[in-house]
């Protein structure tokens, strides 16, 4: 006799095996939000150097205060071929001169540049806050923000054999109850993580725990619960 065939002897699927399905298949459901959370607390917002202001021309370095906001990154900032302000580089001294119309980049002062020393501005209007503003991990720092997401999925993956044998060896439900307690643990640890390196070190121990989770759930929802 089969097992679906003992099952249907025994009135089949029960209250109890409708609940244990629901328990363990509702936390499933949650975990694709670690797999997509990268695409939020990575989005890359609008950025460019800090402007930093030199008053190498006294006639205009009175007028800091009141330069609308577009005229103060035209003399701080080169502009890209869409003339958009570059994201990485910005004028070493300030070009008052190209608030003069008629004057050209090169009329009086060559236009040197250099990297952004002291720091950058982001635009906060879609992402208030993510990985990237606060650790600024973008122009020479932008390959970071693809290795958090690899280090997740590293976790993943050895995860995956890691505790699918300490299931054998402890017990399905005593694993499945410690990947549940980590998950919580290091994604609120990551949340708070003072620095790049800790948040990535709590990330691949949430990978860990999501594919201790995944694979113990669905032994457990199989035909041998």
């Amino acid at each position: 006799m089969s097992f679906p065939e003992i099952l249907d002897r025994i009135d089949g699927m029960g209250h109890f095996q409708v609940m244990h399905v629901a328990f363990l298949a509702i936390p499933l459901l949650m975990l694709a939000s670690h797999n997509l959370l990268q695409n939020f607390t990575a989005g890359i917002p609008e950025h460019h150097c800090k402007v930093h202001i030199m008053a190498n021309y006294t006639h205009y370095a009175n007028l800091t205060a009141s330069l609308p906001a577009e005229e103060l990154l035209r003399v701080s900032i080169p502009m890209d071929r869409s003339q958009k302000p570059e994201k990485c580089q910005r004028f070493v001294t300030t070009q008052w001169q190209l608030l003069n119309p008629n004057a050209t980049s090169t009329n009086t002062i060559e236009l040197n540049i250099e990297t952004c020393v002291d720091g950058w501005t982001y635009d906060k209007s879609l992402f208030t806050d993510t990985i990237i503003t606060e650790w600024d991990l973008v122009c020479e720092s932008r390959t970071l923000r693809q290795m958090a997401q690899s280090l997740y999925m590293a976790g993943v993956l050895v995860g995956s054999a890691v505790f699918g044998r300490l299931a054998d060896r402890f017990g399905r439900k005593a694993l499945l109850i410690w990947c549940y307690l980590q998950m919580a643990v290091t994604g609120i640890c990551a949340a708070f993580s003072p620095n790049f390196t800790t948040y990535c070190v709590f990330r691949f121990l949430t990978g860990l725990a999501i594919s201790g989770i995944s694979v113990n759930s669905v032994l457990l929802l199989g035909p041998g619960m």
